[in-house]
């Protein structure tokens, strides 16, 4: 049975890349650009593990994160830019992984199995 993955971007072009990636080591995934989705997707879809890009003006992936790992308990990777200034809130985030953007997909996979504990 393929994992499901829900990943939210705001950047579309990054967003397919990962979504083609996804598809083609057949995993079962959606995509959002849509911030006010992720927690009903997440509700409805019962994902594997949730990817989210935290630097997106006006969403904080911090908070969400923490919403739903208390509500759902699902494994969550961010995605953080090499330059970001958020140092102090990664030190206090509740994600299961934290993945550089851009994104080095086998990168992203092997982050994956490791929260995931598969080999």
């Amino acid at each position: 049975m393929s994992k499901k993955v829900l990943v939210f971007d705001n950047e579309k072009e990054e967003l397919s890349k990962i979504q083609r990636g996804f598809l083609y080591k057949d995993f079962d995934v959606e995509v959002t650009m849509n911030a006010e989705e992720i927690i009903s997707r997440s509700e409805r879809m019962k994902p594997d593990i949730v990817i989210l890009n935290s630097n997106v003006p006006g969403f904080d992936a911090f908070e969400v994160c923490e919403l739903i790992k208390k509500s759902m308990d699902i494994p969550i990777i961010l995605l953080l830019d090499k330059n970001s200034d958020s140092t102090g809130k990664i030190d206090d985030c509740t994600a299961d992984a934290i993945v550089y953007k851009p994104v080095d997909f086998p990168h992203l996979i092997q982050s994956i199995k490791n929260v995931l504990q598969e080999a």
